[in-house]
């Protein structure tokens, strides 16, 4: 009897380390690519310069008399960064599985899915008018809500756009120069619509924009299971808000939307996805590039301005905020670099 424990627990404890083993490993792999194998957008004399530092940290310095310093370039600065950031993110979208979380949303991918809501009495609840008031626009910008965009200095780059595209409760006061004063679309998920804290009904921040909330349904469940058992009380939210302005431009996005832009990402990436919904960013580009003629998108893709802070208008740091956690933004901004 005593054999068998000790046989047991010996195989547990073989099995964990086999198991940290491999992660370690897999989680540096992108890392150490970078340098075994340089993109061709990264100059030989960089490459060099960067594996000579990295082997002789101390000598790399070098007496300044005898060995003149290499500059980096800042196209190379920025190739570099580029490159480290995609190991990232791979990283960060193959590890996800390892982690074994829960598929809340019963997601299972098939294909292309069929057109929803057919047969189903709500529209008239609904506001006639598409969003935007169905227009096209020449330039927009969708502008995340990441912290790297503080001190960016790019308030008054971003107010040149048609349309102005910003998320959840992103506020633009105290922050102009960095994001800019204009709003003309707010995505908002279930929750900031729902929960006392946001001050939906009252905010100046949801006021004189257009308006669009979206929450999850289930991958495979139709309109009216979603409105039985949304996630969050959307529904309550929202019809209180259309009685109290029944002329703004306020929607709620079909949530079989979310799923089709999740097949996208499936579709066009090689692992296997994060089977959450998609983030409200990626739904924003999404949603533009069928509006606009040329997007810019800011710091969805981190730049060299890169932090551990969430957003630009709190304390939070976290990396997984830019990285990707509960959404699928690994792939997300994989997908959106390419």
């Amino acid at each position: 009897m005593r054999l068998a424990v000790f046989v047991c627990l010996f195989m547990n404890i073989l099995f964990a380390t086999i198991i940290f083993y491999t992660y370690m490993v897999w989680s540096r792999y992108w890392h150490a690519v970078v340098l075994a194998r340089p993109p061709n957008y990264l100059s030989a004399a960089y490459m060099q310069e960067l594996r000579r530092r990295r082997a002789h940290p101390v000598a790399a310095r070098g007496p300044p008399k005898t060995r003149a310093p290499y500059v980096f370039h800042p196209d190379e600065r920025i190739a570099h960064h580029r490159a480290l950031t995609l190991a990232q993110l791979r990283r960060v979208q193959l590890d996800w599985k390892m982690q074994r979380p829960a598929n809340k949303y019963g997601v299972r991918f098939t294909g292309r899915r069929d057109q929803p809501f057919a047969g189903v009495g709500l529209g008239k609840y609904f506001p006639t008018v598409a969003p935007l008031g169905g227009r096209s626009f020449n330039a927009c910008a969708v502008v995340a809500s990441s912290g790297s965009l503080l001190n960016s200095g790019l308030g008054e780059e971003i107010d040149q756009h048609d349309v102005v595209v910003r998320f959840n409760n992103a506020p633009t006061i105290n922050y102009e120069l960095d994001v800019g004063t204009k709003t003309t679309l707010r995505l908002l998920n279930s929750r900031v619509i729902s929960e006392p804290q946001f001050d939906f009904l009252g905010s100046s921040l949801y006021k004189d924009v257009s308006l669009m909330a979206w929450d999850p349904s289930r991958y495979s469940g139709d309109l009216q299971q979603w409105y039985r058992s949304p996630d969050f009380p959307v529904f309550a939210a929202y019809f209180q808000r259309r009685l109290m302005l029944p002329d703004e431009d306020f929607h709620l996005l079909e949530p079989g939307s979310l799923w089709r832009v999740w097949d996208f990402l499936q579709t066009h990436t090689h692992t296997s996805v994060l089977p959450n919904p998609p983030s409200s960013g990626f739904m924003g580009i999404a949603l533009m590039l069928d509006r606009c003629q040329h997007v810019d998108v800011y710091e969805f893709v981190p730049s060299l301005r890169m932090t551990k802070r969430c957003h630009y208008y709190d304390v939070e740091e976290n990396e997984f905020c830019t990285l990707g956690a509960w959404h699928p933004l690994a792939t997300e901004k994989l997908l959106a670099l390419r």
